[in-house]
């Protein structure tokens, strides 16, 4: 079997990189992991350190950094009755809004990523 070169055609996937800050460093997108079982994403990075001509430190290892997303909703607080226990009617007093961080992001990308890869695994596997 020969194999041949990739066409001009293929880019892969390209590293996305922050702006470089007014203390030389950079962040760098390493992996972006889609976890459906627990409703979250992870996005793991790292800073990079660049001299004072813009090139990144070669003797330096960059420790990694890890984010999780995951949907978060509307938060509050309740006053309760002293004798009964029970809620106060009216009393909610909102702290922070819901964040739909993961339902978002798949509804924008997820989606389409999730979809190809079941076609590719029915096609694998004959499903």
């Amino acid at each position: 079997m020969k194999y041949k070169e990739l066409s001009d055609k293929a880019t892969g996937i390209v590293l996305k990189k922050t702006n470089v800050s007014n203390d030389n460093r950079r962040g760098v997108i390493k992996s972006i992991t889609i976890e459906p079982l627990t409703d979250s994403f992870t996005f793991e990075y790292f800073v990079e350190r660049l001299d004072s001509n813009g090139n990144v430190f070669g003797d330096v290892i960059f420790k990694s950094k890890k984010i999780k997303f995951r949907d978060t909703p509307e938060i509050g607080t309740v006053k309760y009755d002293d004798k009964t226990m029970e809620e106060i009617d009216g009393s909610y007093l909102k702290v922070s809004d819901e964040n739909l961080f993961v339902t978002n992001w798949y509804n924008s990308v997820g989606s389409i990523i999730m979809d190809n890869a079941i076609k590719h695994i029915k096609f694998v596997e004959g499903i």
